[in-house]
């Protein structure tokens, strides 16, 4: 007869927070009082959808994925794709004090309003609208970038910092219990 299998602990949708993600969201926490637009920036698989989920949890925000943004302006005129993005914008504010946008660097290709000019790019009118939406609103979004996050045109930045060795440890104790 085979042995039992051990007993799986249940998979916290919310895992603990390593401390260099709980710094960063920390850093976040501080710049919603004072900007308009945040940006977490980190490489892939250092958790900024962890901590973008966390931060909208915490503050009540709408969380919207990149790919939701695409395929609602695709089902748009594709004419009239960047004056949409500040009209779906304009929607979710009147629902949302703070929306949580996942991943806006994928959709710029690398030049996104949050990583430099928002007059280059793909998409670049769209980010310049949804920026001057945001800021006639007086409502917070926060988004996720890149690592390398600078600020400009009012846009603050946060990356997550390099991994040590207790942020190794959280890690293991969210994996294994």
């Amino acid at each position: 007869s085979l042995c039992p299998l051990p007993q799986l602990l249940p998979i916290d949708p919310y895992p603990l927070l390593t401390p260099a993600q709980q710094r960063a969201l920390d850093k976040l926490e501080v710049l919603t009082r004072v900007a308009p637009i945040i940006a977490l920036g980190a490489e892939a698989g250092m958790g900024r959808g962890t901590i973008l989920r966390t931060f909208a949890r915490r503050h009540g925000g709408r969380i919207i994925t990149i790919e939701e943004i695409v395929q609602a302006v695709t089902l748009a005129d594709p004419r009239l794709a960047d004056s949409f993005g500040s009209e779906y914008a304009e929607q979710l504010l009147a629902e949302h004090d703070l929306l949580v946008i996942e991943n806006v660097f994928d959709l710029s290709k690398g030049n996104s309003a949050v990583r430099g000019d928002p007059n280059q790019g793909i998409g670049s009118a769209m980010y310049k609208n949804l920026y001057d939406t945001i800021k006639r609103s007086g409502k917070r979004i926060v988004v996720g970038s890149g690592a390398g996050v600078t600020a400009s045109r009012g846009i603050s930045g946060v990356d997550i910092e390099a991994f040590q060795v207790g942020d190794y440890v959280a890690i293991a104790r969210n994996l294994l219990g």
